[in-house]
């Protein structure tokens, strides 16, 4: 007993090291600068530095426009003759700006006329939230407190107002409190109102009601199902209701389709869509005249702001090839995309720095150019394209017009101003495979981290390989047959010999013996316990190349099937993944024999375990020299092998702890099922231990620290 005791403490001392020296003491979040920078992200989510894109041209007040200073302007426009519009809230007025920022007109006081035929009188805005103007020139205002649409000319003169329509689904006591406001090109109007989770209230051109339109849809978990099942009437009543989240900001391009923004999701959701990419939980929606969700998302990561942070979309501008930028009022960034979904670059931040915002509010283009509203200051910052953002835009164009030769030299001219804009590289990749150039297709997709191209372009290149050189891939193919059939029938020959010779087991013998033990497990581990055909020597052998295999399968494994870079390898990290299993499966598998009467030792339970890992040498071999040869679409042969290596282990551990505890099969499960179990309890006491240890560490540490400084 103390001998088992004696053990059980070197197994937690080794555990205890092994989690202190693999585990990160210190996780440093770098969080970016507040100041005007310019960024982008790799495939890795990491941000990388960009050539500035826009830069800083002018910041323009209200005294800078020829009027008072703004007060909480709350959203910008500009129409097809590049008028600015700004919805000045706080001082309840629409100004009207010339593009190069001089006063047009301010519409604070209008004339309207009265449906009923009356006198017309001066009426005024209260807290306007939008404003819309539409090709012929017609503007609209979402007049928040006034609970209506006021709708002018070309020439700013009242039309009519739209109050809140008659319809049995809006009911008699329906608020009608429009907070942003788009008009299609047959004049449907699309009204976004304050508090509504119902979707955008969609109206006929005469303001009658259509119905909702782009309704969110609520997903109840399958978990939030099964925790009702065991509450009372009382607490299902105190459960908050799940309802659709709200929108925040819209504008419809000049397909019709209708852009939304939302704010109102959780960091997980926002999380979980950045990386799943579905339309579920997304932030940013374009939606077709159905109300259906089709931007697309073909970036590494959905369009949606910071990765590294959460963002808070609160507007989006888009240009007519379909380029557009996402406005985050909790940095105050701007993250333009393609219409691919690829992120092209995010710029801005928050601050007193040239650029900065304090409170970002809209964003929208005037040309080539983007101008930002910051609500806070009661400014309007403008933002000017340089060379390299102008340079992407070419190529972007010139893909879309399938001029690729000109794109070609648009993507070098980018690549030449950025070396890390992985977008370039795809491109590039792109236009070479078109071309048949597979190698140098398959460079720049490498460099963009772009498996799919890659792929392709190594698809192409391994046909023509097997259509110019069959009967050598033939030959090769028939002769790794015959060296394995070859193998195979003399491992078997050295094995008789070995046995019928009656001599003592040498550590060649007890290391050929492995390949009858993965055959016929129940009468190789009865041989390894009863006539030492394996031992420590020959196990530590086994496991010392099944190590190899793991570090070959790292570092040799191909591209297509890599999942971290050469150069990121953590070989220890590697070591660890099949050390720490095996030695908390022998710790707690010797510890339980005692519980379940077993007859094997610690040495059976380590050798049987080494022996049973024979399968996985094999199968790290094959899937490497597979992955270096297959394409994404033949993944799902590696997989299978992978899985089979695995599983033939899982048997001989199975029927290896059967044969040397002499158990029967019913035990045998309960044992394993136990051991399983007892390996999570000594993981989780093992890292127990080290945070202990790391917080006493910091401890002793500050009271040094104190001590120094008292001195």
């Amino acid at each position: 007993m103390k001998r088992s005791k004696s053990s059980l403490k070197k197994v937690f001392i080794l555990l205890f090291v092994f989690t202190m020296l693999f585990s990160n003491f210190s996780v440093f979040a770098e969080e970016q600068a507040d100041t005007f920078t310019t960024y982008t992200f790799d495939s890795e989510g990491n941000a990388v530095n960009s050539p500035e894109a826009y830069k800083f041209i002018a910041e323009y007040d209200g005294r800078a426009m020829g009027t008072d200073g703004l007060k909480n302007p709350s959203d910008l426009f500009v129409d097809k003759q590049n008028n600015i519009y700004i919805t000045d809230k706080g001082n309840n007025r629409i100004i009207i700006l010339n593009n190069d920022f001089t006063l047009k007109t301010v519409i604070k006081e209008f004339t309207a006329a009265n449906a009923d035929g009356a006198e017309a009188v001066t009426d005024t805005f209260n807290a306007p939230s939008s404003v819309y103007v539409t090709n012929a020139g017609h503007m609209y205002v979402a007049d928040t407190d006034n609970n209506r649409i006021v709708e002018f000319d070309e020439n700013n003169s009242f039309v009519r107002q739209i109050g809140c329509p008659d319809s049995k689904i809006l009911g008699d006591n329906y608020v009608f409190s429009p907070t942003s406001i788009a008009v299609d090109s047959s004049s449907r109007i699309y009204v976004m109102i304050k508090n509504e989770n119902q979707g955008i209230v969609e109206l006929n051109p005469d303001g009658t009601f259509i119905g909702y339109y782009g309704a969110q849809k609520v997903q109840q978990t399958l978990f939030d199902w099964f925790k009702t099942l065991f509450m009372t009437k009382e607490q299902k009543s105190r459960i908050a209701k799940t309802i659709p989240r709200t929108y925040n900001s819209m504008v419809i391009d000049d397909k019709d389709f209708v852009w939304l923004t939302s704010n109102s999701l959780t960091v997980y959701q926002r999380k979980n869509y950045m990386t799943s990419k579905s339309s579920a939980n997304a932030s940013v929606k374009r939606l077709n005249p159905s109300g259906s969700d089709v931007l697309t998302r073909q970036g590494k990561y959905a369009p949606g702001g910071d990765l590294l942070e959460v963002s808070s979309l609160v507007d989006v501008a888009v240009k007519d090839n379909g380029v557009y930028s996402l406005l985050d009022n909790l940095r105050n960034r701007i993250f333009t995309y393609d219409s691919h979904g690829n992120l092209l670059y995010a710029f801005g931040g928050a601050g007193t720095q040239n650029g900065c915002m304090t409170l970002a509010a809209a964003v929208a283009y005037l040309g080539d150019d983007i101008i930002a509203l910051d609500s806070a200051d009661g400014t309007v910052v403008l933002y000017g394209m340089t060379d390299y953002a102008a340079a992407i835009q070419n190529a972007l164009v010139s893909d879309d017009e399938k001029d690729f030769e000109k794109s070609m030299e648009y993507w070098n001219t980018v690549l030449d101003r950025n070396q890390n804009f992985e977008l370039a590289y795809k491109a590039m990749g792109n236009n070479y495979l078109r071309n048949g150039y597979y190698r140098e297709a398959m460079k720049y997709y490498k460099n963009a981290d772009e498996k799919d191209g890659y792929s392709k372009a190594f698809q192409y290149i391994r046909t023509d390989f097997v259509k110019h050189n069959f009967f050598l891939v033939i030959g090769i193919a028939v002769a790794a047959t015959a060296l394995l059939l070859f193998y195979k029938k003399w491992v078997n020959r050295e094995n008789k010999k070995l046995y019928e010779s009656g001599c003592k087991h040498s550590l060649k013998s007890q290391l050929l013996y492995s390949y009858r033990t993965i055959y016929h497990p129940f009468d190789g581990f009865w041989e390894i316990k009863t006539q030492q055909r394996g031992t420590v020597r020959s196990a530590n052998v086994i496991l010392a190349i099944v190590l190899l295999t793991f570090c070959y399968k790292e570092v040799a494994t191909g591209y297509l099937f890599r999942t971290v870079a050469v150069e990121q390898i953590n070989i220890p990290m590697v070591l660890l993944t099949v050390l720490l299993p095996l030695v908390l499966w022998c710790a707690a598998s010797w510890g339980l024999t005692t519980l379940f009467e077993g007859k094997g030792k610690m040495k059976d339970i380590y050798v049987m375990t080494c022996y049973s890992m024979v399968p996985l040498i094999f199968t790290n071999i094959i899937t490497t020299l597979m992955s270096n040869c297959m394409v994404l679409a033949e993944q799902d042969f590696i997989t299978f092998i992978t899985y089979v290596g695995y599983v033939w282990m899982a048997a001989l551990i199975f029927s290896g702890c059967m044969t040397i505890h002499d158990y029967q099969f019913g035990k045998n499960t309960l044992m394993i099922t136990f051991s399983i179990v007892g390996m999570g309890v000594m993981l989780f006491l093992a890292l127990l231990f080290a945070t202990v240890g790391q917080k006493l560490i910091e401890f002793f540490a500050a009271l040094y620290e104190e001590a120094v400084l008292r001195m």
